[in-house]
């Protein structure tokens, strides 16, 4: 198997829990899907998608030989900054389920 650090954060990923109350769905043709019962919604994609992309994204530059310990730390700050940001505009204006 490939030890990289790509692959084992990328098998981090697969191996993830849905979020809250999302479910995995197979439709009539046997196409996976994901359901939010809390707010009713659908989507092809896995709701994290997203997160994973750019966490991958972030992983392969720190594989880089050349990369330093203090840019490797910088940019792994500056990429929590950002989920957390994308967090917080998700939230916004959520009231929660009551």
């Amino acid at each position: 198997t490939d030890g990289s650090l790509s692959a084992l954060a990328a098998r981090v990923c697969y191996e993830s829990p849905l979020p809250p109350h999302w479910t995995e769905q197979v439709d009539d043709q046997g196409r996976i899907y994901f359901y939010n019962n809390l707010a009713d919604t659908s989507s092809w994609g896995h709701p994290l998608d997203e997160a994973f992309t750019a966490t991958l994204a972030v992983v392969k530059e720190l594989e880089s030989p050349e990369i330093s310990v203090e840019i490797a730390s910088s940019k792994c700050q500056a990429h929590l900054e950002s989920v957390f940001q994308w967090a917080q505009d998700a939230l916004k204006g959520w009231a929660g389920p009551f």
